[in-house]
Formats: C-alpha cells, sequence, structure tokens
C-alpha cells in the first residue's frame, strides 16, 4: 500500500519534473523572452516545495531554497517598481529559475519511498554527552583566541575599535590581505563560541548566553564580518527549530535579524541621500545584497560572445589553501576571483576597495557546459543533501557526532552556499576538517 508521505512526494516530483520539461523547451528556443515564464514556474514550484515541506523548515535544503526565491524576487524587484529601469537580466533570471526547479525536482525524487517521521529531539538528545563537548568547545573557543587577536594587530583591525583608522574608515577586505591562515581562528572561534554560549543557553542562563554572544561576535567582526553574526543566527535556528518546533515568533525575530543585517550594510553608504533617491537606492541596494542573479546576466552575456569557461574556476580554488611559501608563482585570482577576473576585468584588484563578485551556486555551473553542468553538479548537491538531511531527521540531536557536526557548518554557511556555491563547499569541507583537528586535540590533552 502505497503510504500518503510517498504519494505527495510522487505528486510533487511529477509536478516538477513536468515544470522542468517545460522550461527547457523555451531555454532552446528563446529564454530571454520567456524569463517571466521561468520565474513564475520557479516560483510555484519553490512555494509548493516550502509548503510541502514545511515541517522541515530547519534543513539547509529548505533554508537554501528560501533564499533562491528571495533573490530571484529582489532582482526583479527594482525593474518592476521603477519603469524607467531597463529589465537586462532576464537570461540570468531564466537560468536561476530552470535551475532551482531542477534541485528540487532531484532533491524530492531521492526521498521517494523513504518515510521521514519529525522526531522529538528534545528527549533523545543525551545531556552528559552535549555537556562535555560544550566543554571540549570552551578549549577551542580559549585555543583560537590568541589567532584572533593577533589578526587583529597585523590587520590594523584594532584602529577601527580605538578610533584611529585612516581617513575613509577601516577596509576590512583589504586589511585582510594575505591573511588567509589567520582567517581560520576566526572561523574556529565563532563556530565553538556558540556552543559555548548555547551551553549556557542549555542551562537556561541567559543573560551569560547573550554577553558572551555580544563578546565574540564584536571580536570577529572585522574578520568574519557579517558572517560571524549569520552564524550564529542559522545555528540557533538549527538547533530552536530541530529540538522543540520554532514558534512564529522565533522566526518572526530571525526574519528581522537578517533584514537588519542588510539594513546595516546598506545604510552605510546611503547617508546624505534625498529620500526619493534614499528609496531608490535602498530597493537596487538591496536586490544587490542577492546579487547573484544580476552578475549570471553578466556571465551569460560573455559566454555568449566568447564560449564556456570550463572546470578551472572550480578545482583551482583547492590552490587558494596552498601558502604561497611553497607555491611562490601561484595566482591571485583562483576559484571565484578567476571569474571576477575574466568577467569584470579590473574591478577585482586585490587591494584597496578590492571585492568579490558572486555567482550562485547555479552561475558557477553554468559556466562550466550551460545546463547539462547544472543537471549534473545539482544532482550531486541533492544527494549530498539528501543523505546528510535524512540523517538529521532520524537521529537527531542524541550526540555531536561527526555527520551533525558537518551538517551544523553547512547550516551556518547556507546563506554564503546561496551567493558563492561551490567554493562554499569547498571552504566547508576545509573548516570542518580543521575543526575536527582541533576537537580531537582538545578532547584528548585539555580537562576544562
Amino acid at each position: 500500500m502505497v503510504s500518503a508521505v510517498m504519494l505527495r512526494k510522487t505528486i510533487v516530483s511529477l509536478a516538477l519534473f513536468v515544470s522542468v520539461v517545460f522550461l527547457y523547451h523555451f531555454f532552446l528556443t528563446d529564454m530571454e523572452s520567456y524569463w517571466f515564464i521561468g520565474y513564475g514556474v520557479a516560483l510555484f514550484g519553490g512555494v509548493s516545495y516550502l509548503i510541502a515541506a514545511r515541517h522541515y523548515y530547519y534543513q539547509v535544503t529548505y533554508v537554501f531554497t528560501l533564499l533562491q526565491l528571495i533573490g530571484l524576487t529582489l532582482a526583479i524587484a527594482p525593474y518592476l517598481i521603477y519603469p524607467d529601469l531597463e529589465l537586462n537580466i532576464r537570461k540570468a533570471v531564466y537560468i536561476h529559475s530552470i535551475g532551482l526547479l531542477v534541485f528540487l525536482w532531484l532533491y524530492t525524487l531521492m526521498g521517494l519511498g523513504t518515510s521521514e517521521v519529525k522526531t522529538d529531539s528534545k528527549s533523545m538528545m543525551d545531556e552528559k554527552l552535549w555537556a562535555q563537548f560544550f566543554s571540549a568547545n570552551k578549549g577551542i573557543f580559549l585555543l583560537s583566541l590568541p589567532g584572533v587577536l593577533v589578526a587583529m594587530v597585523a590587520s590594523g583591525g584594532w584602529q577601527a575599535y580605538a578610533g584611529l583608522s585612516a581617513e575613509g574608515g577601516y577596509d576590512r577586505v583589504a586589511s585582510m590581505k594575505g591573511m588567509g591562515p589567520l582567517m581560520i581562528f576566526s572561523v574556529l572561534n565563532v563556530f565553538s563560541g556558540f556552543f559555548v554560549a548555547y551551553g549556557f543557553f542549555q542551562l537556561k542562563k541567559y543573560g551569560k548566553a547573550l554577553l558572551f554572544i555580544v563578546f565574540f561576535l564584536v571580536l570577529n567582526s572585522f574578520t568574519h564580518s557579517r558572517g560571524s553574526t549569520i552564524t550564529v543566527m542559522l545555528l540557533f535556528y538549527f538547533f530552536l527549530g530541530f529540538r522543540s518546533g520554532l514558534r512564529v515568533r522565533y522566526l518572526a525575530v530571525f526574519g528581522a535579524l537578517g533584514l537588519f543585517i542588510v539594513f546595516m550594510k546598506i545604510t552605510r553608504s546611503a547617508t546624505g541621500l534625498e529620500i526619493d533617491d534614499a528609496a531608490r537606492f535602498f530597493l537596487l541596494n538591496f536586490s544587490g545584497d542577492f546579487d547573484s542573479v544580476v552578475n549570471t546576466e553578466h556571465l551569460a552575456s560573455y559566454i555568449e560572445s566568447n564560449h564556456f569557461i570550463g572546470l578551472y574556476h572550480i578545482w583551482s580554488n583547492v590552490l587558494v589553501y596552498v601558502p604561497r611559501f611553497f607555491y611562490p608563482d601561484k595566482s591571485h585570482f583562483l576559484g571565484g576571483l578567476y571569474l571576477n577576473d575574466l568577467i569584470f576585468p579590473g574591478l577585482y584588484l586585490g587591494a584597496e576597495g578590492g571585492t568579490g563578485f558572486s555567482f550562485g551556486m547555479i552561475g558557477t555551473l553554468y559556466a562550466v557546459a550551460g545546463v547539462p553542468t547544472i543537471l549534473l553538479g545539482l544532482a550531486m548537491v541533492a544527494i549530498f543533501l539528501r543523505t546528510f538531511e535524512g540523517k538529521m531527521s532520524r537521529s537527531a540531536l542524541n550526540r555531536p557526532n561527526g555527520p551533525l557536526i558537518f551538517y551544523l557548518f553547512l547550516m551556518s554557511n547556507v546563506i554564503i552556499l546561496y551567493r558563492d556555491g561551490l567554493y562554499a563547499i569547498i571552504n566547508t569541507f576545509f573548516y570542518f576538517t580543521c575543526y575536527m583537528m582541533v576537537l580531537f586535540f582538545v578532547r584528548r590533552k585539555w580537562v576544562i
């Protein structure tokens, strides 16, 4: 007898498959003319998935899909509100729309025949093991703290706190050039610091938890920037949602925090504008924080004039972690920066005012060989996430094992996964490996 869960997933999978075939037909004809059909179908398919999977809102796939829909909508919004703006992102909207549908179709298809029962993870949690884990993270936090302080001094970040930064303000991007290894300490400090704070939270010491969070966020703000706040926010989102379910007021708080992070970024540059200009500036920059769609349009135009780019921008990201001492001739343009230099030549200077341009997972896959690599790449990601999220649905938070810790790294990087795509996966593996090595050392050598 077919279960209700399997029947629902079969219907959703078939609907998504029909949508993919439907959109691929227009892709072969003229995707620029049918961009709005692509967006409409992706919106319908994406929202349908979010409703069908509403009990699993604490999963990476759910948050990732939500970000894709928000990014597509915000990329289009300024052109709909301000008719004088020319809509020049049609191909990119179509590419990201079909990519999202392909991902959801494959992810749902791989889950057919499985039963996902939401467990009461609170009752399954081994409090003794978690207490030992929280204690070990105190050691990791203390061990990584000197590295964070060294980075503050070496980069001149301390001047930003003392009000002594040079004219024009403190340039975080420029100050951290050549300090990649020190960034590892910041990631370790934020990730372990969250578990220390959550340990206080478990003991109902909410004041201590809040003060500790503020302390290590301020400490790491110049290196990890908004990433520190996002990491903590998403990790709390996961734990609260997985253990006892997020109530509406919790979701509202997390949504407000997300808007505040983007708002603070925008208002840094919006001072002195007239009201009308400020509203327009805010909307354009708000959509710009989800700029993967806009940048993919430049990518698609480059490919039309030249050729598909190949795999170099993916595999070369591994070389980022090779010290220049061992590889003196290493290029400054590896991984995502290779695409930056190719598509936006001269804009990323790797110095004062330098910045990066993101293409998202779908854009980076499209750059290799078009839709075929979107299919192949997203199939691999769907298998990967389905495997891990299946474990999360069954084993819950019983013990802090390797798969769970890796999944937490994924959750804390899900917004970066949306923006930077495949490079974020490589970075996640790298930082997870560093964390596990330090955790092994601390558990064996330290008594906290």
